[in-house]
């Protein structure tokens, strides 16, 4: 056992016939456009391309980056899935779509510059980015290594606008000042910072600027800061300015959330709504069913409108494979059930950010009346959860009980 542990010992230690090739950074010190970029007095986040080669990106962080220029990879370095998505959408190679990745690049605070690394590498094919790009950008500085360019702002007016922050920018600045406005008419526009809103304003054909303080205990961990814009009835507006700081005044501060009218493009909240009654049922699956509210009847009163507070927990990252299944039950027994999938319940939404911030989203179901309930008969609301298959999901209730049927404490009476 010793020779054996001894001869293996000497062939690890046998050098490599052909040793690694180390190639040096090069110096990029004397480049004119980088120059440019530290004159600059307002902050921006640096998109690098080429980019998604590993060697080509660590010369970069090295030799462009360094410790003093954020760039896209440190931007998003705690954030896997928004850095993948962004090395995935500047491949021109691969057929990505420019305006993709515009948009994309677009989202980000402070403002994303695309600098071309024009010397030539390796293994590296050469792209003519200012063509790839076409009108969606400009170029603002060049020299014979690199060429540096700026997205051109959507030309046309939207109904929502998002900006992505990083937890440590919106931390260390705490005011968020933006200017809006909507040139085809008045409009009412909400800002919410995670789902969560934070205040409205009227909006009309002259630039207003607005501010709001930043409650540092709407950000959540592992992800962009989403602060979103979205209009009333979907008037399109312009997002024309947007930033972070801590000077001036103190702005005006955030609403209270359970005083905001249902907005429906907004599904998020941080408790139960007051006229919200508690389920408190945890399901393996990943999420619990903290509360449930009634809505009203359905169109031509086929059915009931329920809304089922859900609470994703932090390993949640999308919405699980499961019907929820509301129904009747008379005198113990269920009587009727209505499956609705739940990626249909509450479509759109970001279950990583709930799940990040511990809050709670709304997935909206429809309970048809059954034929089985005589006109004027009483019946309990419950809800069961079930996979794919069919089969039902047990759950367990806040002392740590099996549920089978979990009662939402409501109860209707059949027309």
């Amino acid at each position: 056992a010793a020779a054996v542990f001894l001869a293996a010992f000497l062939v690890e230690c046998v050098p490599p016939r052909k040793a690694l090739a180390v190639r040096p950074v090069r110096d990029v010190s004397g480049s004119r456009v980088l120059a440019a970029l530290d004159a600059r007095a307002e902050p921006y986040v640096l998109a690098i391309v080429p980019m998604g080669r590993r060697e080509l990106d660590s010369e970069h962080m090295l030799a462009i980056e360094r410790n003093d220029r954020l760039g896209v990879w440190a931007w998003g370095g705690t954030y896997p899935p928004w850095t993948a998505t962004m090395a995935h959408a500047l491949q021109p190679s691969a057929g990505r779509d420019p305006a993709k990745a515009a948009r994309h690049l677009r989202n980000l605070w402070p403002e994303a510059l695309v600098l071309e690394d024009r010397r030539p590498f390796p293994h590296v094919r050469q792209c003519d980015w200012p063509g790839w790009f076409g009108p969606l950008a400009e170029t603002i500085a060049e020299d014979p290594d690199f060429r540096l360019m700026r997205l051109v702002p959507d030309p046309e007016p939207g109904a929502e606008h998002v900006r992505l922050v990083r937890r440590d920018l919106a931390l260390a600045a705490p005011v968020a000042r933006f200017s809006l406005i909507a040139p085809d008419g008045p409009a009412h526009v909400w800002l919410d910072l995670n789902g969560i809103p934070l205040g409205a304003w009227e909006v009309g054909g002259e630039l207003r600027e607005c501010a709001v303080t930043v409650d540092s205990s709407l950000l959540v961990r592992h992800l962009p800061e989403c602060f979103r814009f979205h209009a009333e009835g979907n008037v399109p507006f312009r997002l024309s300015s947007f930033r972070l700081g801590g000077e001036g005044a103190p702005p005006e501060a955030p609403i209270d959330p359970d005083k905001v009218p249902d907005l429906p493009w907004l599904s998020i909240r941080r408790g139960l709504p007051s006229g919200a009654t508690p389920v408190g049922v945890r399901y393996a699956c990943g999420f619990s069913v903290a509360g449930v509210e009634r809505l009203g009847d359905a169109p031509n009163g086929a059915g009931l409108r329920l809304r089922l507070w859900l609470a994703p927990e932090s390993r949640t990252r999308h919405a699980p494979n499961v019907s929820l299944s509301p129904g009747f039950a008379r005198g113990g027994s269920v009587v009727f059930q209505s499956p609705t999938a739940l990626s249909a319940a509450a479509p759109g939404v970001s279950w990583t950010h709930v799940a990040a911030g511990r809050r709670l989203l709304a997935a909206d179901v429809v309970l048809p009346w059954p034929g089985v309930l005589p006109s004027g008969e009483v019946a309990d609301l419950m809800l069961d959860v079930r996979d794919p298959s069919g089969r039902r999901v047990s759950g367990r209730d806040g002392a740590g009980r099996k549920v089978r049927h979990a009662s939402l404490g409501l109860r209707a009476v059949a027309p």
